[in-house]
């Protein structure tokens, strides 16, 4: 009997043994293969966003150089290689260079390979390279390769390093070239090429959060290595391949892609960049992370021989452990996405005490947990709901399991200061382990009804019509100036389609644009069409249409923007009041030059919020978000949008009635029109001041701040007055932008103010940009006359005439002159003279 229980003994104890090396082998396999598989999957993950970083980067700039090869103004140049064509292309190609910092070189090429044109962009500065300085680029391969591309068709050279007369720049300039043939019609006219510094962009992408990451060209160099002096070895003294590093050959290095188990330790994949040229990007582990996963393996292999020889002695310890640790990790998880909800989380039970908030709820409320947990939710709840919410509870169907009592609902809430807080609200019922809880989630609405009424006001204050047009032609939403002109309500448009409501001579012609819009042919389109209004008159509108992409293919909606021009057609139409239909004619251009200043005001807000909002895209990826991040994001966003709201309100009180005699402070309205235009005017660097005499001394009014401008008060007609003064500075503009050479004084526009006597005042307008050729200057107030390239002629001539006969005044011309450090500068004076009208 003692030999069979001996027997008996040792059977168990192999049995256990066993066990427990199964365990062992087993334990230490499946770490091993989530340790490899773990390291597999960070690697594709971080080798995917590299790759839709590729297409993306493809993508911009396809866009991109398609409108620069496209331009009117290049093919121009193109054709007629006259000097005006080429200040036009020189100043679009710098506003591009100075949006986008990673062009390094912008070019165009003659089909015979000669530069035409070329910017360099020199440690951020612009420069044009001379034309002596002008290169040959007929026998460079990318030059031969890009000759064959179609029209609209992109090419892509290899990723190399600038070269400049046949040496490799220092320090190195990674490049990559793309270029866009340039078509008149059907003939190739010359080639467009841009020349992006890679560097930034392959050191920001070519790269790991946990790995070494090197990038090598198909002949085995580094393009990128972990050592900064053996990037693009191929170009230095001391050359170095992956054979040197790895002591593998480049046709071996095939054999590695995407195998983890190696024995060198990396792993290998190919890439294609641009010009399809194939690539190779070999992570290899940090020494420090290396020691750490060594050491996690280590200790996952101690804790399952623990574990194994625990089953000798303890065979249900591990269970009970194991079920311990699976609670606390869902109590952890639960309480980690709790508190990362945006929501405000509040658990009450049936008697409404607060059994867990999370951190929103105490940001929110303002409250600390120990001050919320065991109280009344009615402390969260303002009159007349607080005194009254317990009843709520207990009048509720006890018979539900699981239901949301109220849908989501927006009313209000009270916070530690009793302050009355915007909330959205919904409530669900569950029962947990037979006792019933509520789950209220709360989300403060402050923010998004102050965004929502800010959109309402840019939105309805606009003086254009505004409507979101549904892609079957039905309007989706519309402004009150939109629906003025139609003459129906919004509740009636939005039960119309706009063909409902065009004329049917217009109609084909404005279907066959939508088209347009939903193939891509065209991305927007303007025309003078005609409405007809509820009453069944006829209007004639300034038509302005673009499309909004849900993706690539489906269009989510159009937005049109219109103008009533009905009375200026019947003025052209009956040819009467020739007058009126001049001056109305120079209100629209005034507006139109305020439009084009607004849309410079606005472009850097835009800018700021398009910037806040890929900082918030990026931040998410790179899990930076917290609360105060997204708060001081709000805040900028908030800050840009009540900026343009402020503008637009501007805009809309800057134009009073035309007709209408005032009483006005002169000084204060030749303020206004400069802070209108001061953002085209600092675009083309030009600066300008205003000037009065006091005491026979001439002062800047910046240097009087304390100055009483009440004598300057006059009564006229301030709105012809100001499109009189803004026609002025923008013929000054012009004449500055057209300068080839300039410095500051070129540079200034003057307005000088003089008080003759009581209520009768003469404003000089000023420039110092060559002034009026003599033969001509007798010449320039008559109708259709012009000597700017493009003119109508009737700009000085509408002026005059408004000026004479609206404002009871004059306006005249004078050569100006500015002696400066012994140089002579010569300029323009418009004289406006303008007197109280009674």
């Amino acid at each position: 009997m003692r030999k069979i229980k001996i027997s008996i003994h040792w059977i168990i104890l192999f049995i256990c043994v066993i066990t427990s090396l199964s365990i062992f082998i087993f334990t230490f396999s499946y770490s091993t293969n989530i340790i490899k598989n773990s390291n597999k999957d960070k690697i594709d993950v971080e080798y995917k966003y590299l790759t839709n970083n590729i297409e993306s980067f493809d993508n911009e700039r396809k866009a991109y150089i398609s409108i620069l090869a496209n331009h009117t103004a290049i093919i121009n140049y193109l054709i007629n290689k006259d000097i005006s064509s080429k200040n036009k292309v020189l100043k679009i190609f710098k506003d591009q260079m100075n949006k986008l910092n990673l062009i390094m070189q912008l070019r165009i090429l003659s089909l015979d390979g000669k530069e035409l044109i070329k910017l360099d962009n020199k440690d951020g500065k612009i420069i044009l390279v001379k034309k002596d300085e002008l290169q040959d680029k007929s026998d460079r391969e990318y030059f031969k390769k890009f000759m064959i591309l179609n029209k609209d068709e992109m090419g892509i050279s290899s990723l190399d390093l600038n070269v400049e007369n046949g040496k490799v720049d220092i320090p190195f300039r990674a490049t990559l070239r793309i270029a866009m043939p340039i078509f008149n019609k059907k003939e190739k006219i010359g080639i467009v090429i841009i020349n992006y510094a890679m560097n930034d962009w392959l050191k920001e992408n070519i790269k790991s959060s946990f790995l070494n990451v090197n990038l090598v060209d198909k002949d085995g160099y580094f393009i990128i290595n972990d050592d900064k002096n053996k990037n693009w070895s191929k170009y230095r003294n001391d050359k170095y391949t992956i054979k040197d590093e790895f002591n593998i050959s480049i046709k071996e290095l095939n054999s590695y892609i995407y195998d983890t188990s190696n024995k060198n330790n990396f792993i290998v994949k190919d890439l294609e960049l641009w010009s399809n040229d194939l690539f190779y990007i070999i992570y290899s582990f940090k020494n420090l992370e290396d020691t750490t996963l060594f050491i996690n393996q280590s200790r996952i292999i101690g804790i399952s021989i623990i574990f194994a020889l625990l089953i000798l002695i303890l065979p249900f310890s591990k269970l009970l452990f194991e079920y311990i640790n699976r609670l606390k990790s869902s109590e952890f998880k639960i309480n980690k996405i709790l508190d990362n909800s945006l929501d405000s989380i509040v658990l009450i039970n049936q008697k409404g005490i607060i059994q867990t908030v999370n951190k929103t709820t105490l940001r929110t409320f303002g409250y600390e947990e120990s001050e919320l947990i065991g109280q009344n939710v009615n402390i969260l709840i303002p009159e007349p709901h607080h005194s009254k919410h317990d009843s709520y509870l207990a009048s509720h169907d006890k018979t539900m399991m699981t239901k949301v009592l109220t849908m989501q609902r927006e009313l209000f809430g009270v916070d530690k200061n009793k302050k009355l807080i915007p909330i959205s609200l919904s409530v669900t019922k569950v029962n947990i382990s037979d006792e019933t809880f509520f789950i209220g989630s709360i989300r403060d609405i402050q923010s998004e009804r102050e965004n929502k009424k800010l959109f309402e006001n840019v939105f309805d204050e606009s003086p254009l019509g505004i409507a979101l047009v549904l892609p079957d032609g039905t309007f989706w939403r519309l402004n009150n100036k939109f629906s003025s002109i139609i003459g129906y309500t919004n509740e009636e448009a939005v039960n119309l389609s706009f063909k409902d409501i065009t004329h049917k001579d217009d109609l084909e012609k404005d279907l066959s644009n939508i088209n347009k819009l939903i193939t891509k042919e065209i991305d927007r389109y303007s025309m003078e069409k005609r409405y007809i209004h509820k009453n069944g008159d006829i209007i004639w509108i300034n038509l302005y249409v673009t499309s909004v992409f849900l993706d690539e293919k489906k269009i989510e909606y159009f937005i049109f923007v219109i103008e009533d021009i009905t009375f200026i057609k019947e003025l052209q139409e009956t040819d009467k009041n020739q007058e009126h239909l001049l001056k109305q004619h120079a209100k629209l251009v005034s507006m139109w030059e305020m439009v084009a200043a607004i849309a410079h005001q606005w472009r850097q807000p835009l800018n700021s919020i398009g910037l806040a909002t890929q900082d918030l895209i990026s931040a998410y990826k790179h899990g930076e978000i917290d609360e105060e991040y997204l708060i001081e994001s709000k805040d900028e966003i908030m800050g840009q949008l009540k900026y343009m709201s402020t503008t637009v309100d501007e805009f809309r009180n800057f134009f009073t009635k035309s007709n209408k005699i005032v009483e006005f402070n002169l000084i204060d309205a030749l303020k206004e029109v400069i802070s209108f235009y001061w953002a085209q005017l600092k675009q083309n660097s030009i600066t300008i001041d205003i000037y009065i005499y006091h005491e026979n001394k001439k002062f800047n009014i910046k240097k009087l701040p304390s100055f009483d401008f009440n004598e300057y008060e006059l009564s006229s007609r301030v709105s012809e007055l100001k499109q009189l003064i803004i026609n002025c500075i923008s013929n000054s503009k012009d004449a500055i932008v057209q300068l080839e050479d300039s410095d500051n004084i070129n540079r200034k526009i003057d307005i000088t103010v003089l008080k003759k006597e009581d209520n009768f005042f003469e404003i000089i307008i000023t420039d110092y940009a060559g002034g009026i050729k003599p033969e001509v200057r007798d010449r320039i107030f008559e109708p259709y006359f012009t000597t700017k390239e493009i003119g109508t002629g009737l700009g000085l001539y509408i002026s005059k005439m408004v000026m004479n006969k609206s404002l009871k005044g004059d306006i005249l011309y004078s050569d100006s002159e500015y002696n400066y450090e012994d140089k002579k500068y010569k300029g323009s004076s418009f004289i406006l003279k303008i007197s109280s009208i009674n």
